[in-house]
């Protein structure tokens, strides 16, 4: 009995694939002014705590979920004493392979092959 089999390996290089080529052209496509506001917000998050932040900033357009992560990058950046903007960019890497994992998964009635070509398209579209 092969505990990996074909399918899952195929499945797994999918995914690393996605996520290498996302770790490669991470630094060449970033809005200076999203990853400006993003780092202030993270920063302000930590310094004030969440009621604070939300009492001193008001114009925060993202929904609140979006904090959470933005604080655990914070808290990650000032302990290892980063500032770099791959860590702002690792939750939204990994919700983009989350998801296309997920469409693999919903997609159940279909091929093995067409559902690796629907992760496919999504991951690296």
């Amino acid at each position: 009995m092969k505990l990996i089999t074909t399918r899952s390996m195929l499945l797994i290089y999918v995914l690393f694939s996605a996520l290498i080529l996302r770790l490669l052209i991470s630094p060449y496509y970033t809005h200076n002014y999203d990853m400006g506001t993003w780092k202030y917000w993270a920063s302000q998050l930590v310094d004030l705590g969440f009621p604070g932040y939300f009492n001193k900033i008001s114009w925060s357009d993202y929904l609140p979920f979006y904090y959470y992560p933005l604080y655990l990058v914070e808290i990650i950046n000032r302990f290892f004493n980063t500032t770099s903007d791959l860590t702002f960019k690792i939750p939204a890497i990994l919700s983009d392979l989350g998801a296309g994992l997920l469409i693999y998964l919903i997609a159940f009635k279909y091929s093995f092959k067409k559902r690796i070509i629907l992760m496919s398209i999504y991951l690296f579209n």
